[in-house]
């Protein structure tokens, strides 16, 4: 009989090997229920009014982008189409550039914000999502800022284009705006009067090694000469 077989129908190493799998087995059980539990207790997934902010929420920033693309995109294609229009600092591209950056960072940021939330990864990277919230807030008011300084010198006359589409993206910006302060509010309550922390495991006790049966250890004594 080869030593691993006899490891295997030695009642007693089997016992201890059986007895670490089991608790390896146990903690891994406990620790993926206790994450469940965890995610189940957050406000953000119990809370009817959340709830409805954040379909709230996806509503305004899916009308933000429309309109923040669609007027920005009239803007820039008149802009280039425009034969007038000639400054000392830049061209079409310079112009509209910092604006299509802030809508792709704001899509961006919204598509990344949802993901997380509706796949329970929220409670890891609360603050790191109000990070890129705040962020893309202050990239969006920004721009917004400057539209409004183009409609104030009557931009769209120069670029031979219609009022009306600076004001739909500035519609659209705001929109944004509002998105964002609305994410933000919901995350930093939810973060507020989410669960408290759970108590740190208690380090398991050290195994006791099982005594040998009687037979065992009248083999291991050496044998009396006489």
């Amino acid at each position: 009989m080869t030593p691993v077989t006899q490891m295997i129908h030695n009642p007693v190493m089997t016992s201890r090997l059986k007895t670490p799998l089991m608790t390896l087995l146990g903690s891994r059980q406990h620790s993926a229920k206790r994450g469940h539990v965890a995610t189940m207790a957050d406000p953000m997934y119990n809370s009817g009014g959340v709830a409805f902010f954040l379909c709230l929420a996806a509503v305004l920033g899916l009308a933000g982008v429309g309109c923040a693309v669609g007027g920005a995109g009239a803007l820039h294609s008149d802009c280039n189409d425009s034969g007038r229009f000639e400054r000392a600092d830049g061209s079409c591209a310079d112009t509209f550039r910092p604006v299509w950056w802030a809508i792709h960072f704001e899509a961006v940021v919204l598509i990344l914000s949802y993901a997380l939330i509706l796949w329970g990864l929220l409670g890891r990277v609360r603050i790191m999502l109000v990070a890129f919230i705040s962020m893309a807030t202050i990239d969006v008011m920004d721009e917004l800022e400057k539209v409004l300084q183009l409609k104030d010198v009557a931009f769209y006359k120069a670029i031979e284009s219609r009022e009306e589409e600076i004001d739909v993206t500035m519609a659209g910006l705001i929109l944004l705006g509002m998105v964002n302060f609305i994410l933000v509010m919901v995350v930093g309550v939810t973060a507020a009067s989410g669960p408290e922390p759970s108590p740190p495991a208690r380090p398991t006790a050290p195994l006791k090694e099982a005594p040998r049966p009687a037979r065992q250890q009248q083999q291991q004594q050496p044998a009396t000469i006489v």
